[in-house]
């Protein structure tokens, strides 16, 4: 081993170190550096699988979806509800009440864990829904994480192969797995 690949060794391990011993400042670069090659990286897949639907109102329901998983996987309670409102009038202009009555539980519920317990439900009736109206370009990924709802499961929909997790946010972000593909 030479000594710039050693060097470079001794100072990963020393940053580790320091991030895993509680040094704030550290962690947070370390996080923030993660962060945004973790965007970065999204942002490229998200390009190659450009979803779309030939009903535009019914993209929107996809796209109200995506941003209240995302406002879960942030642990951001007040964009989940914002989400979930636009998610409500999205799916009122395709007229699916049904789908319309669980996401206003999941707008009316008060904190990040029964937002997340609602969220299963949801999903499904959505998978079952975007079965029905495929995109015409992209994929959607039905993913599931077995530990949710105290290990009964939970499951969800992403743009992205990569797995981001709703129902843990940062403490296990990428606990789950692919488990089914929605396209033509």
């Amino acid at each position: 081993m030479n000594f710039n690949n050693l060097f470079k060794l001794s100072f990963m391990a020393a940053t580790l170190g320091l991030a895993s011993c509680g040094n704030t400042n550290t962690q947070n670069a370390t996080t923030d550096t993660l962060q945004h090659v973790h965007d970065s990286a999204n942002h490229e897949q998200e390009a190659e699988n450009n979803i779309s639907f030939a009903n535009e109102n019914i993209g929107k329901v996809y796209t109200s979806y995506i941003s209240l998983t995302s406002a879960l996987v942030a642990s951001d309670n007040d964009m989940a509800k914002k989400a979930a409102t636009d998610l409500g009038l999205a799916l009122n202009q395709v007229n699916e009440n049904e789908i319309g009555a669980q996401v206003k539980l999941i707008e009316d519920a008060g904190d990040l864990e029964a937002k997340r317990n609602l969220l299963d439900k949801l999903s499904h009736l959505l998978v079952n829904y975007f079965t029905a109206n495929k995109p015409e370009t992209g994929v959607i990924y039905e993913q599931n994480c077995p530990m949710a709802n105290n290990n009964a499961g939970g499951s969800w929909l992403s743009s992205s192969k990569k797995v981001q997790n709703p129902y843990y946010g940062d403490s296990m972000l990428t606990c789950g797995s692919n488990v089914a593909e929605i396209k033509l």
